[in-house]
C-alpha cells in the first residue's frame, strides 16, 4: 500500500465507523423506548419499574438535569435525554463528511 493512498483509506473508515456508531445508538435508544412503553402497559405481567433504568444509562450525562426539575418531568427528560445524545452523535459524524 502506497502512503498516499492510506489516508483516504482511514477516511472512508473513519466514515464508516461514524455511521455505525449513530445506528446502533439509535436502535438501542429505540429499543429501550420500545421496553419501557411495553413494561408501562404491562404487555408482560405486571409493570416494572426498572424498565427506565436503559434510558437513563443512555442519557448520561443528559438525565443528571432531571435532578432539577419537578417530578412528574423526569420520566419525560429521561425518555428525551438519549435523543439528546443521539443529535449530537449524528452531527458530530456529519462534521467529518
Amino acid at each position: 500500500m502506497r502512503r498516499e493512498d492510506s489516508p483516504g483509506l482511514f477516511s472512508a473508515l473513519s466514515r464508516l465507523l461514524c455511521r455505525l456508531l449513530v445506528w446502533c445508538f439509535a436502535l438501542l435508544y429505540l429499543l429501550a423506548l420500545l421496553l419501557r412503553g411495553i413494561s408501562a402497559l404491562g404487555w408482560f405481567g405486571a409493570p416494572s419499574p426498572l424498565a427506565g433504568v436503559f434510558l437513563i444509562v443512555l442519557g448520561l450525562p443528559w438525565t443528571f438535569g432531571a435532578a432539577w426539575v419537578d417530578d412528574a418531568m423526569q420520566p419525560v427528560i429521561a425518555a428525551l435525554a438519549p435523543g439528546v445524545t443521539l443529535l449530537i452523535l449524528a452531527a458530530l459524524c456529519g462534521l467529518r463528511r
